[in-house]
């Protein structure tokens, strides 16, 4: 070899040729047909890769960050006090959820007009919503309490 990464050749065609997933497929495939020297280095630059991708969503409420998640986490419960305008964005910058939560989605009961401890038992466990996100790879459900809501996110892909 010239001293070339001859795995960035094949990327390049893929690239070329559209970079779907098929051509990316493709140029994979073709890569594992390298000499050995050749597939060590992607090897070693797809470990890179992995090791520098952060995989993380931001949560904010009316505009201010309220959550850092980390989704190599698989799943994350972050306590919501305040009803207002949520918006779930990755750390790429892409918003992948917005939403108004009001008190009656956030909190079990209106503390203005609080219940017994009897009449609360069976809405312990009461989903306020749930929703997938990203063709299924993450489900967020907010779960309503006394003081806060829940809302918990799985991420489903790996």
């Amino acid at each position: 070899m010239s001293g070339e990464l001859a795995y960035i050749a094949r990327l390049q065609q893929a690239y070329r040729n559209g970079a779907s997933r098929e051509e990316l497929a493709a140029a994979f495939a073709a890569i594992k047909d390298l000499d050995p020297e050749s597939q060590r280095q992607f090897a070693d630059f797809m470990e890179v890769v992995a090791a520098s991708a952060e995989c993380s969503a931001a949560l904010s409420v009316n505009d201010n960050e309220v959550a850092k998640i980390d989704l190599h986490a698989r799943d994350a419960a972050i306590d919501l006090t305040e009803p207002g305008h949520y918006t779930l964005t990755l750390s790429t910058g892409r918003v992948i959820w917005k939403q108004h939560l009001d008190a009656k989605e956030l909190f079990l009961v209106d503390h203005d007009t609080l219940p017994v401890a009897a009449d609360t038992d069976d809405a312990q466990d009461r989903v306020s919503f749930e929703t997938t996100l990203l063709d299924g790879e993450i489900i967020l459900s907010l779960t309503p309490g006394l003081h806060q809501g829940t809302l918990r996110i799985q991420w489903q892909a790996g």
